[in-house]
C-alpha cells in the first residue's frame, strides 16, 4: 500500500512540475531591485514578529517576479 501511495504521489509530483518551466538559471541578478528585495525578505524572515513570514514572503515574490531567474529569490 505504501508503493501505491507514493507513486501516486510521485506521478501527481510529476504531473504538477512539468509546466512548471525552467528552473532557475541564475545565483546572482543583474537587477539592483530583485537583489535589494532579498536582504528585506531575509529581515522580515527572521526578525519573527508578526507579520514578518508575510512580508519576507512579500519580498521573495517581488525578487522573482522581476527576475524569474533569480534562483536565491526562490530558494527562500
Amino acid at each position: 500500500m505504501q508503493d501505491e501511495l507514493a507513486a501516486s504521489i510521485a506521478e501527481k509530483l510529476r504531473n504538477k512540475l512539468a509546466g512548471a518551466g525552467p528552473p532557475p538559471s541564475r545565483k546572482c541578478t543583474p537587477r539592483i531591485d530583485a537583489y535589494e528585495a532579498l536582504p528585506k525578505a531575509w529581515h522580515y524572515q527572521w526578525t519573527f514578529a508578526q507579520g514578518g513570514l508575510e512580508k519576507g514572503r512579500e519580498c521573495y515574490e517581488l525578487a522573482i517576479r522581476l527576475d524569474p531567474g533569480f534562483a536565491l529569490a526562490y530558494s527562500g
